[in-house]
């Protein structure tokens, strides 16, 4: 058996230490192997199915299995590209469907994934999602710190008259000053906590679904993102806290 999501693994495994076997046309077959099998290329293909994720039975080469369903036929393989066909073919993949597809049931798939195109798809599809969210995401962050800054400023400038009476009545500046300091981290601040608790439910539902998939999930990624956006929020927050304290400094 080869798999590579650990729940499923644990689940197949113990069957394997039962040694339960399994029929296939006249023939009874035992699995060599008391674990599954993980490190394997193949498994890379459950990005394009997600039948893979349940696993793979390999059987030997002299298996009857005329008689059994066949919903999809895969290869994958590692091939040289110099490789010479016999005949009028332009690629391994005309080759193989050539050969095999008239082989198939009228009705089924048959799919090819070399392991380079494997590669390039997973890596096409990564740098398009990595391109959609950090573009999304900063865009969206600095936008919320800019708003947030402007109201900000916005409210120190109509309050001024309001902070020269707090000085008239014998308010010191250091006062004033930690007063708009603690003002202004809490105006900044509940979007990150709510973000923060958002995030709790949100890393967990990616990490199950990263499980499914027999992956790890990316937490190291996921903290230094979110430390790069603290930097920024606390960038945006020091200027907009020094600026409010100039403006009613200035006005006073």
């Amino acid at each position: 058996l080869v798999c590579n999501n650990k729940s499923v693994c644990e689940a197949k495994e113990l069957g394997l230490k039962e040694n339960i076997p399994i029929t296939i046309g006249d023939k009874t077959y035992k699995p060599k192997y008391k674990k599954c099998i993980s490190e394997n290329d193949a498994m890379q293909l459950q990005f394009f199915d997600m039948n893979f994720i349940s696993g793979v039975t390999i059987v030997p080469d002299s298996a009857d299995i005329s008689k059994l369903y066949k919903c999809t036929n895969y290869m994958s393989a590692s091939y040289n590209k110099d490789y010479k066909f016999e005949g009028n073919y332009n690629s391994i993949d005309d080759y193989v469907v050539d050969k095999v597809v008239e082989e198939n049931e009228e009705g089924s798939g048959f799919k090819i994934y070399p392991s380079k195109k494997i590669k390039n798809s997973i890596t096409y599809a990564t740098a398009f999602a990595i391109f959609i969210v950090i573009y999304i995401g900063i865009v969206f962050m600095i936008t919320s710190a800019a708003i947030l800054a402007l109201k900000t400023l916005t409210d120190a400038n109509d309050n001024i008259g309001k902070y020269v009476i707090l000085r008239q009545i014998g308010v010191s500046e250091k006062m004033i000053n930690k007063s708009l300091f603690y003002q202004n981290i809490l105006f900044f601040g509940m979007p990150i906590a709510l973000s923060i608790v958002h995030s709790i439910f949100g890393i967990k539902l990616v990490r199950d679904f990263f499980t499914m998939l027999g992956l790890d999930c990316p937490i190291k990624s996921i903290f230094i993102s979110f430390g790069i956006i603290l930097i920024i929020y606390g960038l945006y927050f020091i200027l907009t806290n020094k600026t409010c304290k100039r403006i009613i400094r200035e006005r006073r």
